[in-house]
């Protein structure tokens, strides 16, 4: 989900919370810009051919920690997405592994270790079907 305009980082969103001057702005613009293309680009390759046939109501969610989040969702070729959130200032241990292969995180650290987490970060896994 995206606030209007944030795709492209619009200097009229939120405009009251800061001023950057114009170099940040140009800067901070093209950061923007750059991520939600990747993101935008990965949901097209990565999930958008497996929608097909997927119906609605059946997401899982667990709360591993008081403030984690685990969601997961079974496509429609079967294959599994799951998002794991650490909402909290501290490193979370994971009652689980994270199954799948990592499509994206807010972080770097996400990708050393599959029982945990950094702080304040969330990780997109995809776990592809079995093959039969």
């Amino acid at each position: 989900m995206l606030f209007m305009a944030q795709e492209w980082a619009s200097e009229r969103l939120f405009r009251f919370f800061c001023d950057f001057g114009p170099e940040l702005a140009v800067a901070r613009h093209g950061r923007w810009h750059e991520l939600h293309r990747k993101l935008l680009a990965l949901r097209r390759l990565e999930i958008v051919p497996r929608l097909a046939g997927m119906t609605g109501g059946h997401a899982r969610r667990t709360l591993p920690a008081e403030r984690a989040l685990r969601v997961g969702w079974t496509l429609g070729d079967a294959s599994q997405l799951t998002l794991l959130a650490n909402l909290d200032g501290a490193p979370l241990e994971l009652d689980a592994e994270a199954e799948g292969r990592l499509l994206y995180a807010t972080s770097e650290g996400v990708a050393g270790s599959r029982r945990s987490l950094p702080a304040w970060v969330a990780a997109w896994y995809l776990r592809e079907r079995a093959k039969a």
